[in-house]
């Protein structure tokens, strides 16, 4: 019985068996969480996408932010808009897109631009 000793009560055989499960269980989610991050990282480090790259909708262009992967492999990227000003807008983490992470395709209205560059208005 797994090391429990024979003269324990039958309340005490199930406490250990409900010890050890939830013992299993916290292992368990440290090994989950582990592996989560570990594909955050090799993702993040492969990707085509990074903070600060800059990329055009049909309306207006914006900086990534943040990229967040999940454990399904879909990485959803973050960024703020750019103001008619041409200063970026104070509100972080706007929603942009979300890709795969075996493609990276971009959806058909998002434009990666490679060259941009700040133009300051003073």
């Amino acid at each position: 019985m797994c090391g429990t000793s024979n003269n324990l009560s039958y309340e005490e055989k199930v406490e250990v068996y409900r010890n050890k499960i939830a013992e299993l269980k916290l292992e368990y989610d440290k090994r989950i969480a582990n592996a989560k991050d570990e594909l955050a990282e090799l993702v993040k480090a492969n990707s085509p996408i990074h903070i600060g790259d800059v990329f055009a909708s049909t309306k207006s262009y914006y900086k990534v932010n943040a990229l967040n992967v999940s454990s399904y492999g879909i990485v959803t990227v973050y960024g703020c808009k750019r103001n008619k000003d041409g200063n970026w807008s104070k509100r972080n983490n706007v929603f942009m897109f979300a890709l795969n992470c075996l493609t990276f395709e971009l959806p058909n209205n998002w434009k990666k631009i490679d060259n941009y560059e700040e133009v300051k208005n003073e």
